[in-house]
């Protein structure tokens, strides 16, 4: 499950949720696009208890994609300013 750059396993309460843009698991704005969607889906779920983040490959992640924060009219800073975080009251 998950999306082209997001790979997302489920094993009992726990997701494991994997950057997998290679070479480096770079940052860009459709992969955080996808990270934020994956992780913000299980914000409304009781399933799964924990979330692990993790990068395919030897890389975690190299960070954010510079070459298209030059580029991008909505840079990758301006997308994460209007994400609220949204935690689940226990």
């Amino acid at each position: 499950m998950g999306t082209e750059k997001i790979l997302i396993e489920q094993q009992e309460d726990l997701a494991i949720i994997s950057i997998h843009n290679p070479p480096a698991n770079s940052l860009d704005v459709h992969t955080l696009k996808e990270l934020d969607s994956s992780i913000h889906k299980y914000g409304n779920e009781s399933f799964p208890k924990a979330i692990i983040l993790t990068g395919k490959g030897a890389t975690f992640s190299a960070g954010a994609e510079l070459k298209e924060l030059e580029d991008a009219k909505e840079g990758i800073a301006a997308f994460l300013g209007k994400r609220k975080p949204n935690f689940r009251d226990k």
